[in-house]
């Protein structure tokens, strides 16, 4: 398998990894954001804007998709894929 393939395989998992947290971001923003609240002070202080306005965890959500989507779309199988 050469290099090819294999950083459009691990594009397209990133992009699925953000397409499906971004769903799960829109649907339940609050306890998404809670979900990841805890652990450093430096840590706190970034979520905290998120938990207190879940409008924020949407509309870093809606931008998540679509930037999976972006990043999905330009994965494509190489003609090399088919022969063996």
């Amino acid at each position: 398998m050469n290099n090819e393939i294999v950083n459009s395989r691990l594009k397209e998992s990133v992009a699925i990894v953000l397409i499906g947290d971004g769903v799960v971001a829109l649907a339940d923003p609050k306890r998404h954001a809670r979900l990841w609240q805890g652990g450093p002070e430096v840590w706190q202080n970034l979520i905290r804007p998120f938990i207190d306005r879940p409008y924020l965890t949407q509309i870093l959500a809606v931008l998540e998709i679509g930037f999976g989507m972006w990043l999905a779309s330009r994965q494509k199988p190489s003609p090399s894929q088919f022969t063996s």
